[in-house]
């Protein structure tokens, strides 16, 4: 039997929460089936990067090891390739064609869309920061040094293509790409289902000080507003990759911030 396709199409987005997204036959992917799944591709994600480090540990000589930095990047993008490839393959076997299950689809409006919600997305998180910095003297750059070295390193291709693209494309594609639109197709509805969503993404940044975990929480939010007015898991996938090819950028050039 056909499962239902929770695609966000442009024509739907102004339904109300709780309401069907996407075409009201077959039947809906389980919640719990769904949330056991994004759960077992992180897993299984992370154990791919641990099977990579092991063979480069054993494969390359210790000159080219060097401090980790390349061992970890490699891992990084050999985890972001297999979070992608794992939730493509899922989508297409429960549900159907990836493109517009998945959203992939270009907004109507072009550039101007991008730019418009990058722009806003940009204001709120510097208003955040300014409010923590104003009234807690909070460092922003706190979370952004713990990437300097990888930034900074001689391998800092890699660390752009993982921090600025493999990032983003492997995180929207499982959490709201995937999840959320399995989610909102239940009783909690589209904004019961990013917050679950986004928690789980958020969760991937425990390592962060707890006012970066309440940005990236607000971020998270921010990136699935923009799915649901634009229709399209581009928008939040091109302006979270912009946003952390800034952010890198930063790092490199301007190290003495850092």
């Amino acid at each position: 039997m056909r499962v239902v396709e929770p695609a966000l199409d442009q024509a739907q987005i102004g339904a109300q929460d709780g309401a069907p997204i996407g075409p009201e036959s077959g039947r809906p992917v389980s919640p719990w089936l769904a949330l056991l799944a994004a759960v077992l591709i992180i897993a299984a994600s992370a154990l791919s990067a641990v099977g990579m480090l092991s063979l480069m540990r054993i494969a390359l000589p210790v000159s080219v090891m060097g401090d980790g930095t390349l061992v970890l990047l490699v891992g990084m993008l050999t985890a972001q390739i297999t979070m992608v490839a794992l939730t493509v393959v899922l989508v297409r076997r429960w549900i159907g064609s990836p493109l517009p299950v998945m959203a992939l689809a270009r907004p109507a409006g072009g550039f101007a869309v991008y730019t418009g919600y990058f722009m806003v997305m940009l204001a709120a998180i510097v208003a955040y920061n300014a409010v923590l910095v104003l009234a807690f003297g909070h460092d922003p750059l706190t979370d952004l040094r713990s990437f300097a070295p990888m930034i900074q390193s001689p391998w800092w291709p890699l660390a752009f293509l993982a921090i600025g693209i493999g990032a983003p494309v492997s995180e929207e594609v499982l959490f709201r790409g995937f999840l959320l639109p399995v989610l909102a197709k239940t009783k909690i509805g589209f904004w019961g289902a990013a917050l679950v969503a986004t928690i789980l993404w958020t969760a991937l940044h425990a390592g962060y000080s707890a006012a970066g975990i309440v940005e990236v929480l607000l971020i998270g939010l921010m990136f699935a507003f923009m799915l649901r007015q634009t229709g399209s898991l581009r928008v939040p996938m091109v302006c979270h990759a912009v946003y952390n090819s800034a952010l890198a950028l930063a790092v490199k050039f301007y190290p003495a911030w850092f």
